[in-house]
């Protein structure tokens, strides 16, 4: 089955968006002076491909896996301001899932 042009120009639409928000992530980065892949991945506490991953925007989906994020919350390192961007992005995501999800979800937390 095929999907409508408009069903498709949304997907695409959604992709760019998750896109941005990781994008937000980085450029907090680089404003706190976080320049180099090694500062990078430090001040996020993940491995260099990782965090090239994600500053290069090659994630899979347009999403960052559920196990990232929580390694990148839980550094004690990571700068306020990137946690703030994190924080929103989860956000935004949570948002964006259907109803039925986010309560199955809120239950087993």
């Amino acid at each position: 089955m095929t999907a409508k042009p408009s069903e498709r120009l949304k997907a695409l639409h959604d992709l760019n968006a998750r896109k941005s928000k990781i994008q937000d992530i980085t450029d907090a980065l680089i404003s706190l002076g976080y320049t180099s892949l090694d500062e990078q991945a430090k001040a996020l506490g993940l491995h260099r491909a990782t965090t090239w991953t994600i500053i290069k925007k090659k994630h899979k989906l347009g999403r960052l896996n559920p196990d990232t994020v929580n390694r990148m919350l839980a550094n004690r390192e990571l700068p306020p301001s990137v946690r703030i961007v994190i924080e929103q992005y989860l956000a935004e995501w949570f948002n964006a899932l259907p109803k039925s999800l986010t309560r199955a979800l809120a239950d087993i937390e």
